[in-house]
């Protein structure tokens, strides 16, 4: 078997079975760390959740893997992304992953992080891992350390599997070998707030209403082309970039939450790849993205103002929206999808040309009993489409 290994985490298989993403949504949950009543019994070995209540049916919940607190962000990383980045390269297909839960799950700490390197989201560990592999790549497949020192990682196992598969499959034909590999990283930032788009790299938080983002359409495809992109070259620059970029978003205190998401952030990775060969030239664009859903609430028990209220109004309708959506894809009907700009982005990935990932994040507390149940059933009805 072939395995990642680096120092903070145990050694992670990266051969796992591939999962047929053409039927369906490949679904996880991470468990918020307990600080009171837990309300749900975790069973690892067969990565079902179970409700502990005699007033709910259904009460087991399953998932292709279940996160307790004993995963860290790099394991987290590399058993969900990675699996995404490889098939960018391997099988030249779009991926998307997102996380979905109620207002204060961690859905935001999954994917961006906390303040300390070690607590570096999926994003981040991304990032590393592509500028890595640029830098790979452009030392004529020589080993490069990856530069990310906040984990120490060594994804070059990683890389060379792909490298090796430059090599054997249909890529390079017979006396046509590869001289060399260019790769080109590009990063995409907006947010959905209120229902309207905004460049997250051209517009200051002050003056974000007054500039807005018109969402285009090419050839039946989302164009983005009005956002800037940002070019990734090394990891400290491309860090230092997206830490202003995620301050930038939309948050604010509510009673459940002292930084709550106020949009659903909207992050691109845009990769080049360029095979030039003996005879002939081979080029490659593709797009990872990954979006940090903002939670639902109910008015009453955040006791939010005016200006709150709307926000949490325009949020829950587009995460209605979105589960009208997969229930008609469950249902084989057509899906509504042009209801909203957040429905109508993930609707250019659920097709069986794109890998959809889920992370359902979990506050296993008694307090969000009821809004837990419903989120768990949101990912069953997106794990069977």
């Amino acid at each position: 078997m072939n395995y990642l290994k680096n120092t903070n985490d145990v050694s992670v298989d990266i051969n796992i079975k591939r999962i047929d993403t053409k039927k369906q949504i490949v679904t996880y949950c991470r468990i918020k760390p307990i600080t009171s009543e837990c309300i749900f019994e975790i069973n690892s070995d067969e990565n079902v959740l179970k409700i502990k209540s005699d007033n709910v049916k259904n009460q087991d919940f399953k998932f292709n893997k279940i996160f307790d607190q004993s995963f860290t962000q790099n394991k987290i990383f590399l058993m969900t992304a990675l699996e995404l980045i490889e098939s960018l390269f391997l099988f030249n297909k779009n991926g998307l992953l997102f996380t979905y839960g109620i207002t204060n799950s961690g859905k935001t700490y999954t994917l961006v992080g906390g303040k300390e390197s070690s607590q570096n989201g999926i994003i981040y560990h991304t990032m590393s891992y592509l500028i890595g592999f640029k830098l790979f790549l452009g030392s004529e497949f020589d080993y490069v350390k990856n530069e990310d020192k906040s984990n120490d990682c060594n994804y070059n196992e990683s890389y060379n599997n792909i490298k090796n598969a430059f090599h054997n499959c249909n890529i390079s034909k017979e006396n046509d070998s590869i001289k060399s590999v260019e790769l080109k990283i590009f990063l995409r930032t907006f947010e959905i707030y209120n229902e309207d788009i905004y460049d997250l790299q051209s517009n200051s938080a002050s003056a974000r209403k007054y500039k807005k983002i018109n969402l285009k359409e090419n050839r039946r495809h989302l164009s983005f082309d009005e956002i800037a992109l940002y070019k990734c070259k090394n990891v400290e620059e491309t860090f230092l970039f997206f830490e202003k970029i995620v301050k930038t978003r939309s948050t604010s205190d509510t009673m459940l939450n002292d930084q709550s998401s106020r949009s659903h952030f909207v992050v691109q990775i845009l990769t080049e790849l360029t095979v030039n060969k003996n005879e002939s030239i081979a080029n490659f664009e593709n797009t990872l993205t990954f979006i940090d859903l903002a939670g639902s609430e109910r008015n009453k028990k955040c006791n939010n103002s005016d200006i709150k209220f709307k926000e949490a109004n325009y949020i829950n309708k587009s995460l209605t929206c979105l589960g009208r959506c997969f229930e008609a894809l469950k249902l084989g009907t057509f899906p509504p999808f042009r209801e909203s700009k957040l429905t109508r982005l993930l609707g250019e990935y659920i097709n069986e040309e794109n890998n959809v990932m889920m992370i359902l994040n979990i506050n296993p507390c008694i307090e969000d009993f009821e809004e837990s149940i419903n989120a768990l059933r949101f990912s069953a009805m997106a794990k069977s489409i």
